[in-house]
């Protein structure tokens, strides 16, 4: 075995070993500790505020919890990497392993390790030399830190950021997750599944290639099935537009019959999906044709994607913000001498997580911005707002581009 390949395997032993001694610590000598301490003093087993143990504990959970979902985002990202090369491409994303895209040489396993494996190259190939875009490491790292933000103000805070505020009275990692809430699980889990087909398409439109119909078809028809299986994915409905105030949290919901649920939940997924397909005609009018069949295919799949999973309410919320980003961009590229454009889809993918993560502050403290608090004519105003935006920062695009030919 050579030298290097030696002294990794004891690194790897090494982290192996104190892994192992801080779980043994924490699952094994502690419960004993505790166990000699409540057998010899009989009434530490009614004191009701926490030991040093059980609040260490804790906090080693939710460490260990936060660690655990950093690090299955970097590897989502990493297959979302692989995703976005592939799929326009027609390559297999199964039977061929990852490789160089200079000298095509299989990547070793040790090398693909998610953010750590481009690090520890330097940046390069171990076989050609040659260097390997950032851009891997770096979608790898921003999944990672999607996932984590969104656990933190969504998943382990029992749904501190949805419109109805908290879902349960406990909070943090033991409550989440060892007494496992599954509606906070799912729809977190729902959250993460967007936010990552939305990276995904955001990659295909940057490499200017067009995303698949048959993805864009499959990610859609699971948005629209979804809410109707499950209609809490949707915690806004689709007819509380008008509502003048978000009901307190932790109230006890009205029961409502399983199969008005269902129909609820695909009527506001339906509404979502037409709401995003309306927008994107309309947006494509006032932004003209100079976006190209490809960008304004992408942008017609993001915006359905996302008003099908998350409502219109939310998808007007997010057009309006991809707007507001996209002109900044814009306002930006007109005075410097760089020819790129901004990809749209990236704005709305930036801005549906943002507004994800402070979805109850906009809907409970911004009353002009598109949520469950607002009428209907502000809900217009909202969209026309977005029009008339996308159609100025479009005209400073063009002669942006006119002025450089």
């Amino acid at each position: 075995m050579p030298r290097r390949a030696k002294r990794l395997s004891k690194q790897w032993a090494v982290l192996i070993g104190l892994t192992a001694a801080v779980f043994g610590g924490f699952l094994v000598v502690g419960p004993a500790v505790k166990q000699w301490q409540e057998s010899h003093d009989p009434a530490a087993q009614w004191r009701s505020d926490p030991t040093l143990y059980e609040r260490s504990l804790e906090d080693f959970l939710q460490v260990f919890v936060a660690g655990w979902i950093f690090s299955v985002g970097a590897c989502i990202g990493s297959f979302i990497n692989v995703v976005a090369y592939r799929v326009p491409r027609r390559i297999s994303l199964y039977r061929e392993g990852s490789r160089c895209p200079h000298c095509l040489v299989p990547i070793r396993a040790s090398d693909n390790v998610p953010i750590l494996g481009w690090l520890r190259l330097g940046g390069r190939c171990r076989a050609c030399h040659l260097p390997i875009s950032a851009r891997y490491p770096l979608v790898e790292l921003a999944v990672a830190l999607i996932f984590l933000s969104l656990a933190y103000v969504e998943l382990l805070s029992a749904g501190a950021n949805l419109p109805g505020g908290k879902r349960h009275a406990y909070t943090g990692a033991t409550w989440i997750l060892w007494f496992t809430k599954w509606d906070m699980v799912g729809l977190y889990a729902y959250h993460c599944g967007l936010l990552s087909t939305l990276v995904t398409w955001s990659l295909i439109q940057l490499d200017r290639q067009r995303v698949p119909r048959a993805f864009a078809g499959f990610a859609i028809g699971l948005a629209l099935l979804f809410p109707a299986i499950w209609p809490d994915l949707h915690p806004v409905a689709w007819r509380e537009a008008p509502q003048k105030a978000i009901s307190p949290a932790l109230q006890p919901a009205k029961a409502v019959p399983w199969a008005s649920g269902v129909s609820t939940g695909a009527i506001g997924a339906a509404a979502g999906g037409l709401v995003g397909l309306a927008l994107s005609a309309i947006a494509r009018r006032f932004r003209g044709e100079e976006g190209g069949e490809v960008d304004g295919a992408n942008r017609i799949f993001g915006m359905m994607f996302i008003g099908a999973s998350l409502g219109w309410q939310m998808l007007v919320g997010c057009a309006l913000l991809a707007a507001l980003t996209y002109g900044a961009h814009a306002l930006l590229l007109r005075g410097l001498a760089s020819r790129t454009e901004p990809p749209f889809l990236a704005y709305l993918t930036a801005s549906c997580w943002l507004l994800l993560c402070l979805w109850r502050l906009t809907a409970t403290r911004l009353p002009f911005w598109p949520g469950p608090q607002t009428s209907y004519l502000v809900m217009a105003l909202d969209c026309f707002a977005c029009f008339a935006m996308w159609a100025f920062f479009n005209a400073l695009l063009a002669r942006k581009r006119d002025a450089n030919l």
